[in-house]
């Protein structure tokens, strides 16, 4: 499929969103149409318009335009969610839109006793968010269904500069004494954190958009899950290494991985198993390739960290 002309986005102003933004820009060569639910933004490729008014999506998707579907209602109901998805896709059809591709989340999986989770695995939503997530999904694949190419991604822990994951164990790693950070670091040193770098989540949006329709499929995972490095542990260490804190290995033995779910067992809610992984193959086998490795995001992220290291890690 050749790069596509025009980019129409929704939720362009959250994280993911601004990243993909400038990504696309910076590439050149497309035009990047915003949707906005504020008057007065229609120059320079903002559309005003409001995803639970079906009219006012009118002129905001050309013909053979890609759409990216990346905005949550997350005040809203379910069912104001599930409009606004029914909405843009009505919007995607009329106006003869190439393909779809619509930003979910790994965890629609929900209690999936899977040890490896992959597009296929059955999904158990557990709370309000995942059944969401998995009910537009759904629909989305009931609407597009012969009419219009639909991909459907779903990352796991998204973190970067901007985001809000990985926030608080930075934060606990910067201000908590040795002490702690040793204890706890030898409790859940083998717990997966599933992180994976925006810049690698949005390169996964651009590899959809341009995929041969013969090979496009309709799910795909993006995850780092198959880094070893992709836990409690290391990543306490790359980080507490990048800020120069003294945290001394082997203080303390780690606790067995076989251990962890006998740890997180009692008062951790169902879903979060602290074993399992997010398989990424299915998206690697169709040729996307990650522009930033798992300790280059880990430095990034640490070097944009806010803040002074805490006067308790001295």
């Amino acid at each position: 499929m050749p790069k596509p002309s025009t980019f129409c986005l929704t939720g362009a102003t959250g994280f993911i969103g601004r990243w993909l933004t400038s990504r696309i820009r910076a590439e050149g060569g497309s035009v990047v149409r915003t949707l906005s639910r504020r008057g007065g933004l229609v120059l320079d490729g903002w559309h005003a318009g409001d995803l639970l008014a079906r009219r006012s999506l009118e002129g905001f998707i050309p013909q053979g335009a890609t759409v990216v579907h990346l905005a949550y209602l997350s005040d809203s109901t379910r069912e104001q969610n599930l409009l606004a998805a029914a909405n843009l896709a009505e919007a995607c059809l009329q106006a003869g839109a190439v393909r779809f591709i619509y930003v979910s989340t790994a965890v629609v999986t929900g209690d999936c006793p899977d040890p490896v989770v992959t597009e296929d695995s059955l999904c158990r939503p557990t709370n309000h968010y995942e059944e969401t997530k998995l009910a537009i999904e759904n629909l989305l694949i009931s609407k597009m269904a012969g009419r219009c190419e639909l991909a459907i991604l779903r990352p796991t822990e998204v973190y970067g500069e901007g985001g809000k994951n990985l926030l608080k164990l930075a934060q606990h790693i910067r201000t908590a004494s040795v002490l702690v950070r040793v204890l706890k670091r030898s409790l859940l040193s083998h717990r997966r954190l599933h992180l994976v770098h925006v810049d690698n989540v949005v390169e996964a949006i651009m590899h959809l958009a341009r995929l041969e329709s013969a090979r496009l499929e309709c799910r795909y995972i993006v995850s780092e899950d198959d880094v070893p490095e992709n836990n409690y542990g290391d990543v306490s260490d790359i980080l507490v290494g990048e800020w120069g804190l003294p945290c001394p290995l082997g203080a303390l033995p780690n606790l067995p991985a076989a251990l962890l779910p006998l740890l997180f067992s009692a008062g951790t809610r169902r879903g979060r198993r602290p074993n399992q992984i997010y398989d990424c193959s299915r998206l690697l086998r169709s040729g996307y390739r990650r522009p930033v490795t798992f300790q280059q995001g880990l430095r990034l992220f640490a070097v944009g960290f806010p803040g002074p290291t805490g006067a308790a890690a001295q």
